[in-house]
């Protein structure tokens, strides 16, 4: 026979492990967004030129923030705690799945970049290979969020999956038409893309570029159209593997397009070094600059194979007739670890739209 007190434990019961639930699953979603905002504020790719990835990571920071404090409300108030429910599984699977579809369309790129494959995107995304500065970040964040769908999608007293939670087929057909739509208008959308609705690959770096509020202009002569670019390899530098005191593609140089490059380096460390110009194929350099792209300048010559500059060494090399797009300028030694993937590389930008050479440090 079932007691009063039986069946108020019960209930109470009940009430308690809803609560319970939700207030996890807002911990997880608080815990995403906090690691969306890291990967936004490390991530230097994003730091360099904010693509749809940075539109992202800023939405689901809020949708998360959002999330939580309905689903801690909900728990408390007991009041539409199943639609809630529902909203935190279906933000949490499609997460996952944007995810998932990131790597397979070759985590793309802000504009100038290079694509690369699925198993390069993995390897940037899961495995922080190839100089992502954040190699957790997107491990974590799959983590939450399959975390966050699992117990979204358990009953409140049972352990399988709790049907009624699971959004209906016309949800599901809904969510995947606004993605489409989306997606499909990124291109008009986002101010980075603007430049893909031009009909030539050369017209992409046509639009303005505006010089940001901290940057310095490079010594130019603009009667011959060259520009003098410096780098170094400083000994005073806190990092090993640096070229004017920067990493991993920080300094950003800016030159108009047909200009003369006049290009010194000097190695002021006790490591040897040299310097490579590329135009890559793949978004970040990886251990052989030989498979990143194209390799145009070399200081000194024969650098790709083996040849360097000792301490106190300068050489230079004039660059003529580059066509508008990204370049690195990268340190092709691998000894005792490949130079390049561990940081030794700035961005060059040539583009019609530049009218004086200058350079930016992202900090």
């Amino acid at each position: 026979m079932v007691t009063h007190h039986h069946v108020m434990h019960r209930a109470k019961r009940r009430l308690v492990i809803p609560r319970f639930r939700n207030l996890i699953i807002a911990i997880l979603f608080i815990f995403s967004s906090l690691v969306s905002i890291y990967i936004l504020r490390y991530d230097y790719l994003l730091q360099l030129t904010p693509n749809y990835h940075w539109y992202a990571l800023v939405g689901f920071a809020a949708v998360d923030l959002i999330l939580a404090m309905q689903l801690i409300l909900t728990g408390l108030l007991r009041v539409w705690d199943r639609i809630v429910l529902r909203l935190a599984a279906i933000w949490a699977l499609v997460s996952l799945l944007a995810v998932i579809a990131d790597v397979f369309v070759g985590l793309q790129l802000p504009q100038g970049y290079p694509s690369i494959t699925p198993v390069q995107a993995f390897q940037y995304l899961f495995l922080g290979l190839n100089g992502n500065s954040v190699p957790l970040g997107t491990s974590a964040l799959f983590a939450l969020y399959a975390i966050a769908s699992v117990l979204c999608l358990l009953p409140s007293n049972r352990f399988w999956f709790n049907w009624a939670t699971l959004p209906t087929w016309k949800t599901v057909l809904a969510v995947l038409m606004i993605g489409i739509i989306v997606m499909g208008l990124r291109p008009i959308l986002l101010p980075l893309y603007l430049s893909q609705v031009s009909r030539s690959s050369e017209s992409a770096y046509t639009q303005m570029v505006v010089p940001p509020i901290d940057h310095f202009t490079i010594p130019y002569d603009v009667s011959n159209k060259t520009v003098f670019l410096s780098l170094v390899a400083e000994t005073q530098s806190s990092i090993p593997y640096n070229f004017n005191n920067t990493q991993y593609g920080h300094m950003v140089v800016y030159v108009p397009a047909n200009w003369t490059i006049d290009l010194v380096f000097t190695n002021q460390e006790g490591i040897t070094h040299n310097a490579v110009l590329i135009k890559p194929d793949v978004p970040i350099p990886t251990y052989d600059l030989v498979n990143d792209g194209t390799i145009i300048a070399q200081i000194p010559e024969n650098a790709i194979e083996g040849n360097f500059l000792v301490s106190g060494q300068s050489g230079s090399v004039l660059v003529t007739n580059l066509s508008p797009g990204t370049y690195w300028i990268a340190c092709a030694m691998a000894f005792p670890t490949p130079h390049a993937e561990s940081g030794m590389w700035i961005i060059l930008q040539v583009s019609t739209a530049i009218g004086t050479p200058y350079y930016t440090v992202i900090t």
